[in-house]
């Protein structure tokens, strides 16, 4: 929903012919259909047909597809720009991730040196030490092994970050290219 950010969800009603098997078919805003179901008011009525996203997806698909084969170069500029911002965001996440594992790695390693001082002095029983011991160290265990995995996650990102690029935006403009693609693709949508 423009207004509220929630989702769009999509009705459709059986009975209709052949060709519109479905004659009432559209999205509106779930905030909406919920307040109204509940008698509040959260957000206004919005409301698109299908067929009229459709058509925006399939116009967009074909000014882009334009745009990519009429200046490749800007074209491959631009998706590259987007693709960095966002490969940025998942790193900082995945770098927000790792430190935080890290940090509760290293809690870990101080409270299972606790548990042993309690121990030794008495404090605590055996089952208990055990118990204890088992459960900090299959969580140490299993943080060691995601950070493991994102360590080499970020590495192999770095590694084959712009062929990937490359490849998947060739794709896209020899795609486009093909005046049949935009042919099937409007009638699979």
């Amino acid at each position: 929903c423009a207004d509220c950010g929630a989702k769009m969800t999509n009705h459709r009603s059986k009975g209709g012919t052949e060709n519109n098997p479905y004659p009432s078919d559209f999205y509106d805003c779930s905030t909406y259909t919920l307040a109204h179901q509940k008698r509040t008011h959260a957000c206004s009525g919005h409301y698109i047909r299908t067929k009229a996203v459709r058509e925006l997806v399939l116009e967009t698909i074909r000014t882009a597809s334009t745009f990519a084969i009429a200046n490749q170069d800007e074209f491959m500029k631009k998706v590259r720009s987007a693709s960095q911002i966002r490969q940025a965001e998942v790193a900082k996440d995945t770098k927000r991730k790792l430190n935080k594992d890290r940090r509760r790695i290293a809690e870990l390693d101080t409270i299972i040196k606790k548990l042993y001082e309690s121990f030794a002095i008495g404090r605590i029983t055996d089952e208990r030490f055990d118990t204890l011991l088992a459960e900090y160290e299959a969580e140490q265990k299993t943080l060691v092994t995601s950070v493991s995995d994102a360590e080499s996650a970020v590495c192999n990102r770095n590694i084959f970050r712009v062929d990937c690029q490359t490849a998947s935006n060739q794709f896209f403009i020899s795609v486009g290219a093909n005046k049949n693609n935009i042919a099937i693709l409007k009638q699979i949508i």
